[in-house]
């Protein structure tokens, strides 16, 4: 959100204020997991869009 305020130039001057302490790599043994998640989050993006849009309207 700072960035979109124009707080910031870019995101190479959120290098200064974000740090990083950890990071996470997918398990690859949980690909067909992620897949049917994914294909989850989809669906819903698809058919919640038309509503977010209508909120955001108002």
């Amino acid at each position: 959100m700072p960035l979109a305020l124009g707080m910031y130039k870019d995101y190479s001057e959120l290098k200064a204020v974000v740090h990083v302490r950890r990071t996470f790599e997918p398990d690859r043994s949980n690909w067909s997991t992620y897949e049917e998640l994914f294909r989850s989050f989809k669906f819903l993006y698809q058919r919640l869009a038309p509503v977010y849009r209508q909120l955001n309207a108002s």
